[in-house]
């Protein structure tokens, strides 16, 4: 049988709001079916209306007969429970909440307790505190510390940056290089190609005219040499040279900030 829609709204409603149902009829969470229903008929007896005559009671009877439902039917006290186990951990959240609150309260004021013995020591005495002097250079020693820490995390942070920068320089050079590899094989494999195309060209066609006659070297005009084309590995030498005197600057420049650092913390 399915549980009553209006049992259960109410259960959730009860258990959100924190109604004790056991303590309203008087019982525990260990009560049987029985207990629940002898003692709903026990608080019945005060509250129903031939009972209570003028003093009835009609909210409190149904919510008499509701929590002895609701805990009697097994889906709607699951329903019930679970918001009161909400509840009961939000109170105790709130409780520990106080109790850390209260705590904190104490160690302030046993601060300023402990704050005011101080300057009454520093009056007396006429001079700077002991112990406050010891404190201040605890508190000095941490924060020396702390920076150091912060200083080898910096270095170790710009050393592995180093390290990727000099992975991705490697990465590049050997790709110019692969690449470099590929175009001399493809220019070589082009070269050859030409060279195979001008042979059966030479074999397939008309023999070639005669050389032409010999010209006189002192009327000839001057001829101007060819301009040798660029050369890949000139090119590729000149990128590297770039690459390199980038690499360089970048390191001069860290180097000349750690010596910044350095001389920060000599002063």
């Amino acid at each position: 049988m399915a549980p009553d829609p209006d049992l259960l709204a109410f259960a959730k409603a009860a258990g959100a709001a924190g109604d004790d149902l056991f303590t309203l009829l008087s019982i525990d969470a260990t009560a049987s079916e029985q207990d629940i229903r002898r003692a709903f008929r026990k608080k019945a007896l005060t509250a129903h209306p031939d009972k209570a005559g003028d003093n009835y009671d009609p909210a409190l009877y149904e919510k008499l007969e509701k929590a002895k439902d609701v805990l009697l039917q097994k889906e709607a006290r699951e329903v019930y429970e679970s918001g009161m186990r909400a509840i009961l951990r939000k109170r105790k959240e709130r409780d520990m909440m106080d109790e850390k609150k209260r705590r904190l309260v104490e160690e302030l004021e046993e601060a300023e307790r402990q704050a005011e013995s101080q300057k009454k020591k520093m009056k007396m005495n006429g001079g700077v505190d002991p112990e406050e002097e010891k404190v201040m250079r605890e508190m000095a020693e941490r924060g020396k510390r702390k920076w150091e820490e912060k200083q080898k995390l910096k270095e170790e942070a710009e050393r592995r940056e180093r390290e990727r920068e000099d992975k991705e320089y490697e990465e590049k050079v050997r790709e110019l290089e692969r690449k470099l590899k590929e175009r001399k094989a493809a220019k070589k494999e082009k070269k050859r190609e030409g060279g195979s195309t001008k042979e059966e060209k030479v074999n397939t066609t008309a023999p070639p005219p005669p050389p032409p006659p010999p010209v006189d070297d002192t009327t000839a005009a001057p001829q101007s040499e060819p301009v040798a084309p660029s050369d890949p590995r000139d090119r590729f030498a000149a990128t590297m040279a770039r690459l390199r005197a980038a690499q360089a600057k970048k390191e001069e420049e860290k180097r000349k900030r750690e010596a910044e650092v350095k001389g920060e913390v000599a002063a």
